[in-house]
């Protein structure tokens, strides 16, 4: 498994944007790098004490790659991520998911 620290997207400066979710417990991180062409996809669970659930249709409402993402999160990495989407955060987890522009 790779750290999320290998991925230049995470070593540098560069833009990161809060996205709308419908669940206020679920943040949602996009941050794309300016040097290179990684991006990066995470999703936080703020809810400390119980599980929320995360879903969608396609990941591409979330990110502009079309390239297939990867998990890199540090517990609990998914080794396939299949499309429609559906996932039940653990309390305060966090899924770190990382792809590539063009």
């Amino acid at each position: 498994m790779q750290s999320s620290g290998n991925h230049e997207v995470f070593r540098e400066e560069s833009p990161t944007t809060i996205l709308p979710f419908h669940n206020p417990n679920i943040l949602l991180l996009w941050k794309a790098s300016a040097k290179k062409k990684g991006e990066a996809l995470l999703i936080l669970n703020k809810d400390t004490h119980g599980h929320q659930e995360f879903h969608t249709d396609h990941f591409r409402h979330f990110v502009q790659a079309g390239a297939p993402l990867r998990d890199v999160s540090p517990e609990y990495p998914l080794d396939y991520l299949s499309e429609p989407f559906h996932y039940s955060l653990r309390p305060g987890q966090g899924i770190v998911l990382v792809t590539s522009r063009g």
